[in-house]
């Protein structure tokens, strides 16, 4: 099931960013690496490839890509609502920390 995250068609479920981070720990727990690695060169790749400059609160590769603000959405509404530079959609840069360099803290604060 990891290794099939995906976000097509009109029955694919919503996944915030935020919530995407725990499926990538979840892919990489599970040994699907790779499959987390295309998945964020797909999803957050797909905010880049849109023009953001920073991840989104929000978003959804269904959205329309001539002006994706107009399906920007949360909490069910549309429209310029959501945060165009939120922390929570980060992720993968910590994912990318612990999953592909290696780096993990032995103790609090990695003393």
């Amino acid at each position: 099931m990891l290794a099939k995250v995906k976000q097509d068609s009109p029955t694919d479920e919503v996944v915030s960013p935020y919530f995407n981070t725990y499926v990538l720990d979840a892919m990489a727990k599970m040994g699907h690496r790779e499959d987390a690695l295309m998945w964020i060169r797909k999803y957050w790749g797909g905010m880049l490839a849109e023009g953001a400059t920073s991840f989104w609160e929000a978003h959804d590769l269904r959205w329309q890509k001539a002006n994706p603000h107009l399906g920007l959405q949360a909490d069910g509404t549309t429209g310029y609502f959501i945060s165009m530079a939120h922390g929570w959609s980060a992720g993968p840069t910590a994912w990318f920390q612990r999953e592909v360099l290696g780096i993990k803290p032995t103790s609090s604060g990695f003393k």
